[in-house]
């Protein structure tokens, strides 16, 4: 099972080597699928970059992300929202029109 996460506001994807808590790591996967692994000594989030520089995230299995998406969003301030998070606003604000 995996989990997409949507900054509110674009993260350079090149900035992330940056974040303090966080190892960039890269695997022949990840460097073919255009990514990095973001690893906190525990747990890890993949990193993908758009064609237009940015960052997008992914978590993939039994795997606790939320201590690499909380250091995300402090260093870029910003709020990185899952994909269930975005699934709730959007039936609660088309249930409200």
């Amino acid at each position: 099972m995996s989990c997409d996460y949507f900054p509110e506001k674009p993260i350079p994807f090149n900035n992330l080597k940056n974040v303090q808590g966080i190892q960039v790591h890269t695997t022949s996967e990840s460097t073919a699928r255009n990514a990095v692994v973001l690893f906190d000594g525990e747990n890890y989030v993949w990193a993908f970059k758009t064609s237009s520089g940015h960052a997008q995230f992914t978590s993939f299995g039994l795997n606790d992300e939320s201590r690499i998406i909380s250091l995300l969003e402090e260093h870029f301030q910003t709020s990185l929202p899952s994909e269930h998070e975005v699934g709730r606003w959007r039936e609660e604000l088309t249930s409200t029109e």
